[in-house]
């Protein structure tokens, strides 16, 4: 009797698995019919391999090195199946943490959500940084159910991996060590378990962001995955009209000039950042009447064969005015508090807008390779042409009900998803307590030093598809036990 029951278990763990993955082809069946190309944006140009970005850290070394030695089209086939395995893992998660219904509502919302769909036939590192993000939470699951160490380390060195693509969830461990603080850690066996589960968790993460962390630091002076940060800010400094950056006072010379030169560009996107850093780097930096790196200063973005003399100026010289940016970023900040917190949040509530589009992204990859020639994405784009009319199409079928799930229907379902964690106890209040710790810590703090740009808000996409699944699946136990459904079932 028990062989039966798990072979039947079987069967309909294959039957979700199949239809997942028969979604997932579903979903990306427009994509060929209307021959949409693979998409190319500005930083996609930017990503440098590891032995590289050692030396330019402006990047973490995980996508650039991806790049570097794949072809253009068999990243984009990865990528596509990045997706895939972060919805199976989601489904894994919901399936056992709550229900199968809510794994496969989980599952299946992240091969069809058209902004992954998208994303993944991009040439930019959010796919590969959400399929890190989801291999971490089937993880987390695991180790919290098993009560596991080991897989406590494997969690770690999977956030570890997705550092090295994108940096903001660098500080993960320390989030997901708070949410799992139990409430008896007076209790010694509670304690030493709680002990023993965060300091395996951070060894994992450790062994894999440490020696990057710690080459950048001998090559650059930071001990840092990578320099990011500064040149986010500059766009903060110039785009609230109402917080002028002009009136903020400063002491420092420098400052002051660099100061100036921002107030001046003000919230122009072809300037910032990458013109104005070269600008403050050539007429700021560097005094007149002294030599300057000249037309080499900023070729290290398009041609990064520079000596090894040339590549530590060009180093030290981005450091310079990484601290000049955040100085004034701290002086921003201090001047215009409630300006500055006021725009953060309408940055983040911009990202739940219905603009998204693949006629608009099409043109900006169009932009992009007519301003940069030479680009390696340029072969695997030329195979690719699609209509004006199949763009208008791609939008019709991709985001309406995307839209609707995670714009119209957010604020709801994540509402009903708390009173379902308040009632919840055991290993999945603790699981659903670091997925919704986790929602807040990749959602929230970008938005506080750069712009609502769309694609930062999809790992917290991905956190809410196990929330969607949840809710999904209560919904429907709560149908099922009402009158109105019962008896027409019985009807």
């Amino acid at each position: 009797m028990h062989d039966t029951t798990a072979e039947f278990q079987a069967r309909k763990t294959i039957a979700d698995v199949s239809m997942i993955v028969l979604m997932w082809i579903l979903a990306r069946l427009p994509i060929l019919v209307y021959t949409y190309p693979p998409q190319v944006q500005v930083d996609s140009l930017s990503y440098r391999p590891f032995w590289i970005s050692l030396f330019n850290p402006h990047n973490p070394p995980f996508y650039g090195t991806f790049l570097a030695v794949l072809s253009p089209g068999v990243v984009i086939l990865i990528q596509h199946g990045m997706v895939l395995v972060s919805a199976l893992c989601l489904y894994e998660i919901g399936r056992r943490s709550t229900s199968r219904l809510a794994g496969l509502i989980s599952g299946v919302f992240v091969v069809v959500y058209g902004d992954l769909v998208l994303y993944a036939h991009t040439f930019m590192s959010e796919i590969p940084f959400n399929f890190f993000l989801s291999l971490s939470l089937v993880a987390l699951w695991y180790a919290i159910d098993q009560r596991s160490l080991g897989w406590y380390f494997v969690c770690g060195i999977c956030i570890g991996m997705a550092a090295l693509v994108r940096p903001i969830i660098q500080y993960q461990g320390i989030v997901l060590a708070a949410a799992l603080f139990p409430l008896g850690a007076w209790r010694v066996r509670q304690a030493m378990l709680y002990g023993y589960s965060v300091a395996s968790l951070f060894a994992g993460f450790l062994i894999m962001v440490l020696p990057v962390a710690g080459l950048t630091r001998i090559l650059y002076g930071d001990f840092t995955l990578s320099s990011g940060l500064g040149n986010v800010m500059t766009y903060r400094l110039v785009w609230d009209e109402k917080a002028p950056l002009a009136k903020v006072e400063v002491d420092d010379p420098v400052l002051t000039r660099v100061r100036d030169y921002l107030a001046s560009v003000g919230p122009n996107p072809d300037v910032i950042y990458l013109k104005a850093y070269e600008h403050i780097r050539l007429h700021i930096l560097v005094p007149e009447g002294k030599e300057t790196l000249g037309d080499m200063v900023f070729s290290f973005f398009r041609n990064p064969g520079l000596s090894e003399r040339e590549a530590r100026r060009f180093i030290s010289d981005n450091r310079r005015i990484d601290q000049y940016i955040k100085r004034l970023w701290r002086r921003y900040v201090s001047t215009y508090p409630v300006e500055y917190l006021r725009f953060s949040l309408r940055e983040v509530l911009s990202v739940f807008r219905l603009n998204s589009s693949f006629h608009y992204s099409e043109g900006f990859s169009r932009r992009t390779l007519s301003e940069h020639p030479g680009s390696k994405f340029e072969s695997v784009r030329s195979r690719w042409s699609v209509s004006e009319q199949g763009l208008v199409a791609l939008d019709k079928i991709y985001y309406p009900l995307a839209r609707m799930l995670t714009v119209v229907l957010v604020v709801p379902v994540l509402l009903v998803g708390l009173v379902d964690l308040a009632s919840s106890v055991g290993r999945r209040r603790r699981f659903m307590l670091c997925v919704y710790a986790t929602m807040a810590y990749v959602a929230l703090p970008q938005f506080l030093v750069s712009v609502g740009i769309l694609r930062y808000r999809y790992p917290f996409d991905l956190l809410y598809g196990i929330v969607l699944g949840v809710v999904a699946s209560r919904t429907w136990d709560w149908l099922k036990g009402s009158r109105i459904v019962t008896q027409g079932l019985q009807q």
